[in-house]
């Protein structure tokens, strides 16, 4: 229900716009402006709870802050996470904490709180969202283990700013991403973790992500990942796969040029470099649950079929599921083409809406919340 950073000027996170629609609610003299700005931070807020995990923000974003996205606990919205349904963790940045909780008028709705909660069975997640002339299509897939997201082929081949195109976490440490770094420092937009020097083309299904890289001559020679050791219980690092483990969580990460984890400097234990400018990414989550014990995922990820053509790759994952991707054409999988793009503005198993409607229902078992946005 959220690309962060889509609204542009002062109000470019979701925090700056949670503590704009809570002071409305408040203080606007129009009951019809209260009201209204009641329903939108509702929409808000059910879209912070699908797109978090553990009261961590795990979806990709539009605008990503460094060093914000490196960690689960620093974002701002771990804070609100943490007052609002007890997941997450409060930090420095306090803001929409106090809005909120000073709020005579505003209490959130126990439906939203239970979507966020609900990590009871897999939450499959497509967004399409359109701000100033801009399109972006997101999914995401939530289960007890981890979370994956991404934003499909958004601009792909494009110079970036600070988006963050997807993401996997774990735990709140444990979070991993990758983009194409464009310099040597986070000063500079795009940097070396927020953004990239050219946008890559990503593609998911369910538990499973690919995001090609295409850089020609721009940025730095190397693609990489960030991939904090320390925040897993265990790791095994090979020359093309690198794997983690979170308690009963796992996740693999691949990568169709050769892998080396970073040893010295900034990046140090915590970031794993693929060279050249061109290739392609792979992300495989998974559980003791679904896969057996870790050793078992990594003989399954590590066996599995993989053919490599130029920029684009013939995948079969953990599931069974065979995806064919690449720079250029469809991505299908098991053979059928996916679209990339959606029509649907949200479509999960708690609301189906479009991208122009009056009203938006969410639903949890026989529960129904009706968010009704006309003025009338």
């Amino acid at each position: 229900m959220v690309w962060p950073g889509c609204t542009g000027g002062a109000l470019d996170n979701l925090e700056s716009l949670i503590v704009a629609l809570t002071h409305l609610v408040d203080l606007a003299e129009s009951e019809t402006i209260s009201d209204l700005s009641a329903v939108l931070l509702d929409k808000l807020l059910f879209g912070l709870a699908t797109n978090t995990f553990k009261g961590a923000w795990s979806s990709a974003r539009r605008a990503g802050v460094w060093p914000d996205i490196l960690n689960g606990r620093l974002d701002p919205t771990a804070g609100i996470c943490r007052l609002l349904w007890g997941m997450g963790v409060f930090n420095d940045q306090i803001a929409g904490i106090v809005a909120l909780s000073d709020s005579d008028s505003y209490e959130v709705p126990s439906l939203i709180q239970a979507a966020a909660l609900d990590l009871s069975e897999p939450l499959w997640s497509r967004e399409s969202h359109r701000t100033r002339g801009e399109a972006v299509s997101t999914v995401t897939y939530r289960t007890g283990s981890g979370m994956l997201s991404s934003a499909q082929a958004y601009r792909s081949g494009s110079r970036g700013q600070s988006e963050q195109i997807w993401q996997a976490i774990l735990s709140p440490d444990a979070v991993v991403f990758t983009n194409h770094p464009a310099y040597a420092t986070d000063y500079a937009a795009p940097g070396f973790w927020c953004g990239s020097a050219v946008l890559p083309r990503a593609a998911q299904w369910h538990d499973a992500l690919i995001a090609v890289y295409n850089g020609a001559d721009a940025g730095m020679d190397f693609t990489h990942a960030y991939f904090p050791l320390w925040a897993f219980d265990d790791y095994v690092l090979g020359n093309r796969w690198a794997f983690a483990r979170v308690g009963q969580a796992y996740l693999a990460l691949g990568s169709t040029n050769e892998l080396f984890l970073m040893t010295t400097g900034p990046g140090a234990a915590r970031e794993l470099r693929s060279p050249g400018r061109a290739s392609i990414w792979l992300c495989q989550m998974g559980s003791a649950e679904q896969d057996g014990d870790f050793a078992a995922f990594q003989t399954r990820v590590s066996g599995g079929t993989l053919l490599v053509n130029g920029q684009s790759v013939d995948w079969t994952t953990v599931r069974g599921d065979r995806l064919q991707f690449g720079w250029e054409g469809d991505f299908r999988v098991n053979g059928v083409v996916t679209p990339l793009q959606f029509e649907q503005h949200i479509e999960n198993r708690y609301c189906a809406s479009g991208v122009q409607q009056d009203s938006m229902d969410i639903q949890i078992k026989d529960f129904v919340m009706r968010l009704n946005f006309g003025l009338e």
